[in-house]
């Protein structure tokens, strides 16, 4: 029979290993070689061991790796700013809790606007658009995590200004002449400052016309056909950045009419340059081939003809006779009379008008009508006058805001007399551009600017910081930094003493809103400035003003120095006063030897802030019979002063001599042994005569000594007497 056996479960393979192991060392293996016990600590058996170690390396390591890049993924803020938009990001945070500033924050607020606050709990992305992509913003972001508001990696503060959005612009837009009956036209629009695989819309309308494409450019230059369009009417190309609308731009173009009579049609050529001349082609169809015909052109407003000729047709269309014996602002028409068929009436076309050659347009003239008191209304008024058109041509009169986006539009407008005038009302405070183009000729254009700006404002900041004078006659400076105030007004910046201004009165630049710092520099000290920011075109006048002492210049310090009291030691206290201080000016006493210049041993300088015009102070322990110098002055050297003395000797007090002691009475002579006393050898100390002025401790050091003498022939007595008593025993 064969015994199955049962094995216990398997366990972990570390374990299997120990157990093994433990085995291994409890009963010695003997080497079949040799016979001999094989040793319990081999390095043969120790392999697994070093298995077990690397392993958990390897285990450990691993671990360490995941925690290192846990911690480096936690807690990340970031932020992406665009031109027309800003993204706050905030990963792997400490989730939020239900209590009170238990919760991570994303925080955005726009210069002059409210902050906006978001909370979030792990991950968190707020996006913040701009109210108008074609400017520059200046904005304050923040990411806070509620459980560590002040770990600088985990929370994060950005301020920064977006750069403006560039518009896309249409640099050219044509319409082909047509040229035969129910022909068509292409509208043909060539852009710039595009971005490369951006989505935009196109539109084009007129006439009956509104179509709307999708237009996704390959290059920051590109073009775009619209084609099979019905000639005649003007059309009106835009485009618009998909992502950001505010970003469009619009032009127009006039198209001409396709011929409108079978058989024969007039195409003119139109005057291209100022004093230029003026032809006319005449095309025909529906012809025999064979037949002669005769053509002419005729003046429609005298009758004359101007050009007659005769042709025999070799197709039947596409024939064409040019004149140039035409003129500009002229109306012509032709005919065609086929000479085999008598008696017949001639085929006529339509009669074209040639438009006076085009001009060179001057820049219109745009004037705003500034706001010049304080109020909330932004409606605001713009003139806009054009000169130099040409009666009779055609123009597009547009006006645009900054955003690119039509406030006025005189497409097609046909020039009566050579000026026109507009008056625009309700207009919100910034930039407008008029843009004036001959629709034929679109190379004849000009455009001008002018901007709206806001009303005067109370809300403008000065501060003013000083640098004070710091040396005795010197001069001092005032910094002014101006803020606050309405981008696009006129602003002056004057210094004021005793209301009247010091030095010439300086401009701001209010282009930008930012910041800006004025320096008067050359003031006299001891006087009160004021710094004064005018908006001058308000009425009355709107000033904002900050005022500013400047402080005398401080005097260098006085000194006095006086010799203290003596010690025993040989040495005095040197007393030194000093006056006229500068109150928070930091100082410096040193004392040094005159005849070297080098410090007294052992005496440190003294080093102190003012904060009296006076200071009272000592050095201790200078040794007399010296003469020294005292000096004080300021950390940055630029007031001092010193001076010297001299430490006399100082004489020692004179001590009366202790009171004679009585006599003493003899007691009876007794008979005792011999005892030899030691002879005690007590110096007699020389005490030295010292130069002294007010109280002393000399006497009391006398007397001790004194008494010290005493003590020892006491003790001398007591130990010669033990010795007797010692003996006698």
């Amino acid at each position: 029979m064969f015994r199955v056996a049962r094995y216990p479960r398997a366990k972990p393979e570390v374990n299997n290993f120990l157990v093994r192991w433990r085995a291994v060392n409890r009963t010695p293996r003997f080497d079949k070689s040799t016979g001999q016990p094989r040793k319990r600590w081999s390095l043969r058996d120790t392999r697994g061991i070093a298995a077990v170690v690397a392993l958990a390396l390897v285990v450990g390591s691993g671990l360490a790796v995941v925690s290192v890049s846990s911690a480096a993924e936690a807690h990340t803020p970031s932020i992406k700013v665009s031109c027309n938009e800003v993204t706050v990001t905030g990963l792997y945070y400490e989730a939020s809790r239900d209590g009170e500033g238990q919760q991570n924050l994303i925080k955005f607020q726009l210069k002059g606007g409210e902050e906006q606050v978001f909370k979030f709990s792990e991950n968190g992305t707020k996006t913040f658009a701009f109210p108008n992509s074609t400017e520059a913003h200046t904005f304050t972001a923040s990411v806070t995590a509620w459980n560590n508001p002040t770990h600088t990696s985990w929370n994060r503060t950005w301020t920064q200004t977006s750069t403006p959005c560039t518009s896309q612009s249409i640099i050219d837009l044509s319409a082909p002449r047509c040229e035969v009956v129910g022909g068509s036209t292409d509208i043909t629009a060539k852009f710039k400052d595009l971005v490369a695989k951006r989505q935009y819309t196109l539109t084009l309308t007129g006439g009956s016309e509104k179509r709307s494409i999708p237009f996704t450019p390959t290059q920051t230059v590109d073009t775009y056909v619209f084609t099979k369009v019905a000639p005649g009417p003007t059309y009106t190309v835009t485009i618009t950045d998909t992502t950001n609308t505010n970003l469009t731009a619009s032009k127009s173009v006039q198209s001409v009419a396709c011929p409108e009579v079978a058989g024969i049609a007039i195409v003119a050529c139109e005057c291209t340059v100022p004093g230029g001349d003026v032809s006319l082609k005449v095309n025909f169809s529906d012809l025999v081939i064979g037949h002669e015909y005769y053509v002419t052109v005729v003046n429609a407003g005298s009758g004359k003809v101007v050009y007659e000729t005769t042709i025999t047709a070799k197709d039947t269309w596409g024939v064409q006779v040019s004149t140039d014996k035409v003129e500009t602002s002229g109306s012509y028409y032709a005919t065609v009379l086929d000479k085999s068929q008598e008696g017949a009436e001639p085929l006529k076309s339509t009669t074209h008008t040639f438009l006076p050659c085009p001009n060179a347009i001057p820049a219109p003239v745009v004037t705003a009508t500034q706001c010049d008191a304080l109020s909330s209304d932004t409606s605001g008024e713009m003139s806009v006058v054009v000169n130099g058109l040409v009666p009779g041509r055609t123009y597009n009169v547009v006006v645009t805001d900054a955003a690119g986006k039509l406030v006025l539009n005189k497409s097609g407008f046909v020039a009566s007399e050579s000026r026109i005038s507009e008056k625009l009302s309700g207009l919100a405070n910034g930039a407008y551009t008029v843009t004036v183009t001959d629709v034929l000729m679109p190379r004849y254009t000009n455009s001008a600017s002018a901007t709206l700006v806001p009303c005067a404002t109370k809300d403008t900041a000065v501060t003013l910081a000083a640098e004070q004078c710091t040396v005795p006659g010197g001069v001092a400076a005032i910094t002014a930094t101006v803020a606050d105030y309405v981008v696009g007004r006129d602003y002056t910046v004057a210094l004021m003493l005793n209301n009247v201004a010091v030095g010439a009165t300086q401009k701001l630049d209010s282009s930008t809103g930012a910041e800006q710092k004025f320096t008067f520099t050359g003031l006299k000290p001891d006087n009160k400035y004021r710094v004064v920011v005018t908006d001058t075109k308000s009425s009355p006048k709107i000033t904002a003003a900050a005022d500013m002492f400047l402080s005398a210049c401080p005097e260098n310090p006085i000194v006095m120095i006086a010799q203290g009291e003596c010690n025993v030691l040989g040495t005095s206290m040197v007393s030194v006063s000093a006056s006229d201080l500068a109150v928070g000016q930091i100082y410096t006493v040193a004392i040094v030897t005159k005849s070297t210049g080098k410090a007294v041993e052992g005496i440190a300088p003294i080093t102190f802030e003012a904060d009296l015009p006076t200071q009272a102070l000592t050095f201790s322990d200078v040794p007399n019979g010296g003469t020294y110098t005292v000096s004080i002055v300021n950390a940055d050297k630029t007031l001092s002063a010193m001076g010297d003395v001299t430490l006399e000797e100082c004489d020692l007090p004179t001590f009366p001599l202790p009171p004679e002691e009585p006599p003493t009475t003899t007691p009876p002579t007794v008979d005792l042994p011999t005892v030899d006393l030691p002879t005690l050898s007590l110096p007699t100390p020389d005490l030295p005569t010292l130069a002294f002025t007010g109280s002393s401790t000399i006497a009391p050091t006398i007397a001790g000594l004194g008494f010290l003498q005493l003590g020892l022939v006491l003790v001398g007595f007591s130990i010669a007497r033990r010795r007797s008593v010692v003996r006698k025993g």
